[in-house]
């Protein structure tokens, strides 16, 4: 005679204390998503109002220890805690994707972009302040800009090098490519190059169409000294763009003119640390990283 199991010990949750659990559960995260999504605006607003009152700070500071009775715009660095005339070395770091009260112009990350703040300090000592979006080379759409506007702007070069020298006479193609760059938001010196230079790339094919873009934060106008001539003057560090293998290298030039004209064609000009990097490694950080030390050597500008 088969034996009958006794199931009158056998204990579990019936279908409806499931429903139940699983209701409760569901109105518990309802709740807290809410709460914890609050809680971190909260803190993102904090981090950006910190960092406005900072560059401020900072802004009013480097003003009084220049030149305080002019206009001058200053873009702070979140990391160093520091003000500059240019973004060269600033990575976006807004966090709130809506305004906040933080005393500043604009919202800090719009669009997934997160900017950083510029000060206007007047010479009556008041300050202004904004989140702005100025492009910067750490942004991968910048540079893809800048390669679409050279391969579809060709004429303006035409096998020849345009530069920031050139870029001053309204009637050059340096100008038309800078304004170019302009009226898309690319302000190159706001960036950073306060001389640069485009040239074509020398490759084995005649079809290739590559480009080098070459900048750097340096005046080399007030290093040059005509006693010295055009190639034996203070070296000068230089970060390099390749628009055919998309890589960032580090050069240094001691070739350059009384107007500022740069000759960085030779291969030698290459930073040895920088030409031993791995191609997959040359990016804007890493070149970023040899030029700051460079720029840290380069001897104080001449009187």
């Amino acid at each position: 005679m088969p034996m009958i199991k006794n199931r009158e010990n056998q204990w579990g949750f019936t279908l409806a204390e499931l429903l139940i659990a699983v209701a409760i559960i569901a109105v518990l995260v309802a709740v807290s998503i809410p709460v914890f999504s609050n809680q971190l605006d909260k803190s993102k607003a904090a981090a950006d109002q910190a960092n406005v009152r900072s560059a401020k700070s900072a802004a009013i500071c480097a003003h009084m220890s220049s030149d305080p009775y002019a206009t001058a715009v200053y873009y702070y660095d979140a990391e160093s805690g520091t003000v500059s005339s240019s973004i060269l070395n600033i990575r976006g770091y807004g966090k709130s994707s809506k305004d906040v009260d933080d005393n500043a112009d604009g919202i800090p990350n719009e669009n997934g972009t997160a900017k950083i703040v510029s000060v206007t300090v007047h010479a009556d000592g008041t300050a202004a302040c904004a989140w702005t979006g100025d492009h910067s080379f750490f942004q991968s759409d910048t540079i893809a800009f800048i390669q679409k506007t050279i391969q579809e702007k060709e004429e303006y070069f035409n096998n020849t090098v345009i530069d920031s020298i050139a870029a001053e006479r309204t009637d050059s193609k340096a100008y038309n490519f800078d304004c170019t760059l302009k009226e898309a938001g690319l302000d190159l010196a706001k960036m950073g190059a306060s001389m640069w230079q485009l040239r074509k790339v020398r490759t084995s094919s005649s079809e290739d169409k590559h480009y080098a873009l070459y900048w750097t934060a340096v005046d080399v106008r007030k290093y040059f000294d005509a006693a010295k001539g055009a190639t034996e003057q203070t070296p000068i560090p230089i970060i390099r763009y390749n628009s055919g293998t998309g890589t960032f290298t580090v050069w240094t030039t001691s070739n350059y003119t009384a107007e500022g004209k740069l000759a960085v064609d030779n291969e030698y000009s290459q930073n040895s640390e920088s030409k031993n990097t791995p191609k997959a490694d040359q990016t804007y950080e890493s070149a970023l990283k040899i030029y700051n030390k460079l720029l840290a050597d380069l001897s104080p500008e001449p009187n």
